[in-house]
């Protein structure tokens, strides 16, 4: 099995077996940003509030590597690496959709352009992957849905360097 997939199956069973009640509670180290009616999570990386507040997941090298992958596939280089995990009951794609559209339309809001990327060489299916450029920034973002819980993987993302002029070193 390869090497980053056991942390996804890992989180996608403690996602499962979290109550519901856990995402009103948001981990320790979360990012909060205030709002009027209290807080919410927010995205360091893309400077966007989650309408539903997510878990942070903690990286032991499996999803820095998943989305080294990902990120080779679009012939980018991976940096800082975000993941967020949320729950909700099972086959409910009404909750999944207020999680991703609002986050997606969110990024929109705040100057990034869009485009659908490759996830090929990903052996899970349904991994949707997209770019996100805002000035000279790139966002690397990948949602992977199961039956009851999605994960959120964003890495900051640059070119890797052209085969026809490598990087002197």
């Amino acid at each position: 099995m390869r090497r980053w997939i056991r942390p996804f199956l890992l989180t996608a069973a403690l996602l499962a077996a979290l109550p519901a009640a856990a995402q009103d509670k948001p981990p320790a180290g979360t990012p909060k940003a205030a709002a009027s009616d209290g807080t919410v999570a927010l995205s360091p990386m893309i400077k966007v509030p989650f309408e539903v507040r997510p878990l942070a997941l903690t990286d032991d090298g499996g999803y820095q590597a998943f989305m080294e992958q990902v990120a080779a596939d679009n012939r980018l280089r991976c940096g800082k690496l975000e993941s967020y995990g949320w729950t909700f009951p099972r086959g409910d794609q009404g909750a999944l959709d207020k999680i991703v559209q609002p986050t997606m339309t969110a990024m929109e809001k705040n100057g990034y352009a869009i485009s659908k990327a490759s996830a090929e060489s990903s052996v899970m299916p349904n991994v949707f992957a997209f770019l996100g450029k805002k000035s000279k920034q790139s966002v690397l973002t990948v949602w992977v849905p199961a039956a009851d819980a999605v994960m959120l993987f964003l890495c900051q993302a640059e070119a890797l360097p052209s085969r026809a002029n490598p990087e002197k070193k």
